[in-house]
């Protein structure tokens, strides 16, 4: 399978500080064996990574997030359930944290589907903040 993750990559003026956030909102692959494509929505896969400095050559993930639930539902019966719900509120789900451009002013998100597959999307951030 093959495919690309999709973005929305979003602004907001923050006093002095430029923040980003970015919302991964699934990813479309497509299957050779029957040459169809098929969505996957963001809550059906385990885990997407986010760099928020991205040089172009290495992949440092800055953020890692599990948007799959029913994988929170193990860890809080392994954990007796506080502390994983506040790992769930952290971790889980399908945006970042509100971060600042790093100096390359570029972005990339890694996902991982159950087959291990990972996919990549890059993207920079415009210089001038979003309204």
């Amino acid at each position: 399978m093959s495919g690309i993750p999709e973005i929305r990559v979003r602004s907001r003026s923050g006093g002095e500080a430029e923040l980003w956030k970015v919302e991964f909102g699934g990813m479309t692959v497509f299957d050779p064996e029957t040459g169809a494509f098929e969505h996957k929505k963001a809550e059906e896969l385990p885990i997407w990574l986010l760099d928020t400095d991205y040089d172009g050559c290495c992949f440092v993930p800055s953020g890692a997030l599990f948007p799959r639930t029913e994988a929170w539902e193990v860890v809080g019966r392994a954990l007796g359930g506080s502390m994983a719900d506040r790992m769930q509120r952290q971790l889980a789900g399908s945006a970042s944290f509100w971060f600042r451009p790093g100096r390359h002013r570029r972005i990339a998100v890694k996902t991982i589907d159950d087959r291990g597959t990972e996919l990549l999307v890059v993207r920079s951030l415009p210089r001038e903040r979003a309204k």
